[in-house]
Formats: structure tokens, sequence, C-alpha cells
């Protein structure tokens, strides 16, 4: 008998989420596993991968804690609904710690890369007007 629905559905939705996390959220882009991609790029994209499944993974204990909480008869062993509850609450904290590095690391990756396009752009655009001066000669 479920001891307190509220507290085994959260852990239900965040196992849930959890799941979808790494089924969705980890998969390295095939085009880019395939491709001739720089292998930076592929690095870059590997860590990605482990640090969202390691995400994926903290959710879905959190889940199973929280589950387990609800399931647990309270009013017998209420010590032991509180501890697994709380025992969540570090894990999430650090889940979320850990999606925020992500996002920013993605975020500097990309402005890395932008910058370096940017710059194969200005190039190419000089290396253009040259041409365009030495034609009109």
């Amino acid at each position: 008998m479920i001891d307190d629905p509220q507290t085994a559905t959260f852990g239900l939705a965040v196992i849930g989420v959890g799941i979808l996390f790494a089924k969705f959220g980890t998969g390295l882009p095939q085009a880019i596993a395939a491709s001739d991609a720089e292998r930076a790029e592929r690095d870059f994209l590997e860590r990605r991968s482990r640090r969202r499944l390691g995400v994926a993974a903290l959710f879905i204990i959190c889940g199973v804690l929280l589950l387990t909480s609800g399931l647990v008869d309270a009013e017998a062993r209420p010590q032991l609904s509180f501890y697994l509850a709380m025992a969540a609450v570090p894990l999430m904290l650090w889940a979320i710690l850990l999606a925020v590095a992500d996002g920013y690391l993605t975020r500097t990756h990309a402005r890395r890369e932008l910058r370096v396009v940017e710059t194969e752009r200005e190039r190419m655009e000089r290396e253009l007007a040259r041409y365009r001066e030495q034609a009109d000669e």
C-alpha cells in the first residue's frame, strides 16, 4: 500500500524525466559521429554526452529514493521515510548543478566555435576582396 501517494507519484515523475534525459538528451549525433568532424568536436560531444548521462542517472536515483520514501509506511518507520526523502535533496541539487555546468560549457564551446567561423569568414572576405581588386586591374 502506498503511504504517501504524492511523494511516490513525484518519484515516478522524476524517474520518467531521468529516463527521457538518458534516452533523448545524451545521444551523440550520428551525423557528427559518422562524419569527418574535427577530433576536438567529437571529444566535446562525447564529454557532453557523458555529463548528460550522469545527470540522468542522478535524476533516476533521486526518483527511486522518493518513490521508496512514498512506499515506506511512515507510521511504522517515520525516520526511514524521512531519511530517504532527504537523501534525494542533495542529489537533486547536485544534478541541477551539473545541468547548469553542462549548459555553461556548451554555451562556451558554441561561442568559441562561432569565433572560429567568424574569423574564417573574415579571412575569406578579405581574400575575395583581394581577388576582385586583381580582376579590376
